[in-house]
């Protein structure tokens, strides 16, 4: 497994509070496709938000690494399924307080909220 020397999303944030208008463009492409691989491989993440997210390096510019995968879960097997609140709250969908499956939108709603 990789290592993150920057350890996840928010303290990389909190270290690097100059961080140029590029690097952040940078993470959120890195980040937009992990999701997107996730998505096109038929399934959610469930738990996204900054502290799942790792960040490295690829050569000078940073990237980012989705983690925390025992949260994810195949489409197919969410259609049918309530889930409960027990997440991190400010980046929930509001259709899961209404406890409606997590689905591709519930994990780009948290996408939304790390931007």
């Amino acid at each position: 497994m990789q290592y993150f020397e920057n350890g996840n999303l928010c303290t990389y944030l909190q270290k690097h509070k100059e961080i140029r208008w590029i690097h952040l463009a940078y993470l959120a492409s890195s980040i937009s496709k992990g999701l997107k691989t996730m998505h096109s491989d038929g399934v959610v993440h469930c738990d996204l938000h900054s502290g799942n997210i790792l960040v490295g390096y690829d050569s000078i510019e940073p990237s980012c690494c989705i983690a925390d995968y025992d949260t994810i879960k195949k489409i197919s097997s969410l259609a049918s399924r309530k889930c409960g609140i027990y997440r991190v709250i400010p980046y929930m969908a509001p259709e899961l307080f209404k406890r409606q499956p997590h689905s591709t939108a519930t994990d780009i709603y948290a996408f939304g909220m790390i931007m």
